[in-house]
């Protein structure tokens, strides 16, 4: 069974997640304890292999944008990256995520941002494809 560990917040063990259901919670639990603004990023990979392919997830907390996030796939084919693609932001600016820059058209409904962990999870780590993505700059 595949399982994914995810780490925020410079914790000193990751969060480990084995179902959808795992997925959805960790999601919730970080929005929820969000102040509204804030932007935070978390380091997803596959369980005890931190280098192969990962997914970098980030989630804003912004009740009246609905709660966004953006997503970064770096693996396999794409070693430089890929980045969600979204609306553009209002100022056309770089998103900034913790000290992570994103496209900025990068931000995603965070429906999009659960879905697509939850399918790198069931593909053993394999680019999500329900998102739209697009090579960084």
């Amino acid at each position: 069974m595949t399982s994914l560990d995810v780490w925020y917040r410079g914790q000193n063990e990751p969060v480990t997640v084995t179902c959808a259901e795992d997925v959805d919670a960790l999601i919730e639990r970080v929005r929820a304890d969000l102040p509204t603004g804030r932007r935070i990023i978390m380091d997803v990979h596959l369980t005890g292999d931190p280098l192969s392919q990962g997914l970098d997830v980030g989630i804003r907390a912004d009740p009246e944008a609905g709660h966004v996030g953006v997503l970064r796939y770096s693996g396999r084919e794409w070693r430089d990256g890929v980045y969600s693609t979204g609306e553009p932001s209002e100022t056309g600016d770089e998103l900034w995520y913790d000290d992570s820059p994103f496209p900025p058209d990068a931000e995603i409904e965070i429906d999009q941002v659960r879905q697509a962990v939850r399918e790198f999870l069931a593909t053993g780590g394999a680019r999500p494809q329900c998102v739209t993505w697009q090579a960084g700059e």
